[in-house]
């Protein structure tokens, strides 16, 4: 039964008021973005699950929200970046 409830979409809504809380927090950039990464992913899931209807415009509206917002509150950080091989680049 909670396997299911996991998997359940919210509403958007519920993710905005989420990534809205985690702004205001003002987390290390790292954190950030880890969790901004997580939240875009489960937005980006619902918008495609969506598509087409009133529903998936509010998910795709939302995930330019947080792009934005997102960018303007981590503006000048550098981010440091691993790729595929482990070797750090910038």
């Amino acid at each position: 039964m909670r396997g299911d409830a996991s998997k359940r979409q919210r509403a958007v809504e519920q993710i905005e008021h989420e990534f809205a809380g985690m702004l205001l927090q003002h987390w290390h950039p790292d954190i950030a973005r880890q969790r901004f990464e997580v939240l875009w992913d489960e937005v980006n899931v619902a918008a495609i699950k969506t598509l087409g209807s009133d529903a998936g415009s509010a998910y795709i509206a939302l995930l330019i929200r947080m792009q934005y917002e997102f960018d303007e509150q981590y503006r000048g950080v550098h981010w440091l970046t691993v790729n595929c091989t482990g070797h750090k680049i910038r």
